[in-house]
């Protein structure tokens, strides 16, 4: 994937994150555009429900949701000079890749730790309704071994509201996962930075650069070593773009990364960034990881809190180096 998206994919990950976080009323965390694997973003499905408390006689319906087990990684395609037709096989749209990319990215796309989908987005009537078709990456079935250039997507497969039933299908059975999860005891003193006399961005930022300045035991992890805590995750977590109340979240949740990063070693690889050959004939690695835990909180609900680290590595005929940052943390799925 390129450095940087073009307007038409841009516009057409936006329609699919409007469409997951607004319709299936589930989350939508998107990946940085150098990703070397293909993915654009992750969903978190949670299951919508009527809000029998909130919902009067004769009133509006209000609703809430719940986590559902597991996540789903997409790619997202946009624009007419993806998709294509033939006689041969009249009930697929055929979306035109090159045979190089996907030899190297199948193999990535099937060891991810989920379901992988690709989701093609007809951009020309954006702005009046949202038509997209998905197919999954990982079913040989949507393959041809007579044109290697292409993935096939049927034309029954629309992204709609009906195919979030097929996700979780994807996913599999929902199961007790968030029972398995390492747990936290968050404390007061994890978010004591924030004050109400002062502007958060003020107070997370002077907690961020106390932690960035902090020994290396209070930034290690019992699996990775030592995390740096540098303007790369301060950069992402307050990017423009973001939407402020996951800025806001993720600046509430700092102090509980610091906990989870020192405390929890079950260490999630979520897929790859780039590789780079250098000068002297090494390869630069970069690729993202997350820590995943169940956070017991002293003033609300506890929730389920990913952070996530980047981490590059220098390869020669084995690892010469490896440096692992702070990248971002947020909620993955909060309990009721």
């Amino acid at each position: 994937m390129s450095e940087s998206r073009t307007v038409t994919e841009r516009d057409a990950i936006r329609a699919v994150e409007r469409y997951v976080e607004h319709d299936w009323m589930s989350r939508w965390q998107e990946f940085d555009a150098r990703n070397d694997d293909g993915i654009d973003g992750i969903v978190m499905l949670r299951k919508k429900q009527l809000d029998k408390k909130k919902t009067k006689t004769n009133g509006p319906p209000h609703y809430k949701s719940h986590p559902i087990r597991g996540v789903l990684f997409v790619q997202v395609k946009g624009g007419e000079s993806y998709a294509g037709e033939s006689k041969k096989r009249p009930d697929h749209i055929e979306i035109k890749l090159v045979e190089e990319y996907i030899q190297s990215h199948r193999p990535r796309w099937n060891a991810l730790a989920g379901p992988a989908i690709l989701v093609y987005v007809d951009t020309v009537n954006l702005k009046q309704n949202l038509d997209a078709w998905w197919t999954d990456l990982k079913d040989d079935a949507n393959y041809t071994t007579d044109n290697k250039q292409i993935v096939l997507v049927a034309k029954s497969n629309k992204f709609g509201p009906h195919s979030k039933g097929h996700m979780r299908e994807l996913i599999g059975p929902a199961t007790q996962y968030d029972e398995q999860l390492p747990v936290v005891i968050a404390t007061k003193e994890d978010s004591s930075y924030v004050h109400l006399k002062q502007p958060l961005k003020d107070s997370a930022r002077r907690f961020y650069r106390g932690w960035s300045a902090s020994p290396t035991t209070e930034r290690s992890n019992p699996m990775l070593g030592e995390v740096l805590i540098t303007r790369v995750g301060w950069r992402h977590i307050t990017r423009s773009g973001r939407r402020q109340e996951r800025i806001i979240q993720s600046m509430q949740l700092l102090g509980v990364a610091k906990r989870i990063i020192k405390e929890v070693g079950s260490i999630g690889w979520l897929g790859r960034m780039e590789d780079r050959p250098l000068k002297n004939g090494t390869t630069q690695r970069r690729e993202l990881l997350g820590i995943r835990a169940k956070v017991k909180f002293p003033f609300r609900h506890e929730s389920v809190i990913q952070v996530i680290l980047e981490r590059k590595r220098i390869y020669g005929q084995n690892l010469i180096s490896e440096k692992i940052w702070f990248y971002s943390v947020y909620e993955a799925r909060r309990g009721e």
